[in-house]
């Protein structure tokens, strides 16, 4: 929901391109990230389009 308030000519700092801008960048309502917290040591790995 935005209820950022419209862009005034006095603003110096967030005009409405750079509301519109973050708010295209939100992730839509409803959705999740997942996060793995491993606890051990992290395995040496190289990518694979490295080799």
């Amino acid at each position: 929901m935005n209820n950022a308030k419209p862009a005034s000519p006095d603003d110096t700092f967030s005009t409405e391109d750079d509301q519109a801008a973050r708010l295209s960048e939100l992730a839509p309502v409803g959705s999740w990230t997942e996060a793995l917290i491993h606890g051990g040591p992290r395995q040496a790995q190289v990518d694979p389009a490295m080799r």
